[in-house]
């Protein structure tokens, strides 16, 4: 994994995730995102421009932050009911439903430090 490319913006909204994909599309040539496996942090306006600029894209979720926001929803009063809505139906995933979802996966990261890392640096 490496940084391939930064941008200093206002705020991290759909129009500014759209405008970096949109140089980073034309610059590496990735097309609609055939064989593509895109880690993000779940920010909201990420998630719609990658469904947007790249919608054959594998879009995978980083593990510390689906985990930091399932603590936030930990602390709620209703832990318990939340906790089995959650984590059931990632935990009865099969190995073969699991392969199904890896279709042109080439990595098998499930977080993605770096990412943090430049967010530290600002």
């Amino acid at each position: 994994m490496y940084p391939i490319a930064l941008a200093v913006i206002d705020q991290e909204t759909k129009h500014s995730w759209s405008w970096f994909l949109s140089h980073l599309i034309q610059d590496l040539e990735l097309g609609v995102g055939d064989g593509l496996t895109i880690m993000s942090d779940m920010q909201k306006g990420l998630v719609l421009a990658i469904q947007e600029l790249l919608p054959n894209a594998e879009r995978r979720m980083c593990a510390r932050h689906i985990w930091a926001n399932w603590q936030k929803i930990r602390e709620m009063k209703q832990e318990e009911k939340l906790s089995g809505v959650v984590l059931r139906p990632i935990l009865s995933l099969k190995k073969d439903q699991e392969q199904q979802l890896k279709q042109h996966q080439t990595v098998n990261l499930v977080l993605n430090n770096l990412v943090q890392l430049l967010k530290q640096c600002q």
